[in-house]
């Protein structure tokens, strides 16, 4: 920090009132600053996609919709059809209607990447040749945008943690 130079002319109240407007500033910008910036499921949903229970599954918090189902009609290997949106609610914070989404599946070799798209864009793909003796694969997808606050544009991320399965527990 600085050292502040008050001119001889301030009195005792004006330099107690710049001090305590310069602390407040300091709590504000530190506050979004310092603070690890906000995610859609920080710890993964888990799920076990099952040949019993074919229906899509969906997923849903206040940031994002994912949406996956399997199919069960090829033999050995199967795929999943994942889909992921955004909010409108939090979609409509997104300054610039742009943002930069990455997702991966652990286990697979599997990425996918989308530069400049719209927040209300639907992320969507198919995983294929994926084990269906119950392994367990790693969904992530990360989100990057940003967001105009009073204090000016902030980083903004939206995270998505899905752990799943596809088992043989029928």
């Amino acid at each position: 920090m600085g050292i502040y130079h008050f001119p001889r002319a301030m009195n005792r109240r004006a330099v107690s009132a710049l001090l305590a407007a310069s602390a407040s500033l300091l709590v504000l910008f530190c506050s979004m600053l310092c603070a690890p910036p906000a995610t859609a499921d920080p710890n993964p949903v888990k799920h076990r996609f099952l040949k019993s229970s074919q229906d899509p599954w969906v997923h849903s918090n206040a940031v994002g919709i994912f949406t996956g189902q399997v199919d069960w009609s090829q033999s050995g290997r199967k795929t999943l059809a994942w889909r992921l949106q955004m909010q409108p609610e939090a979609a409509a914070v997104v300054f610039g209607n742009s943002m930069t989404c990455n997702s991966w599946v652990g286990g697979t070799n599997w990425t996918d990447y989308h530069a400049n798209i719209e927040p209300s864009y639907v992320l969507h793909a198919s995983i294929p040749d994926l084990r269906d003796d119950g392994y367990l694969y790693e969904f992530r997808s990360i989100c990057r945008f940003k967001v105009l606050t009073d204090a000016g544009l902030v980083d903004g991320t939206w995270e998505t943690s899905v752990n799943f399965r596809i088992g043989t527990n029928d």
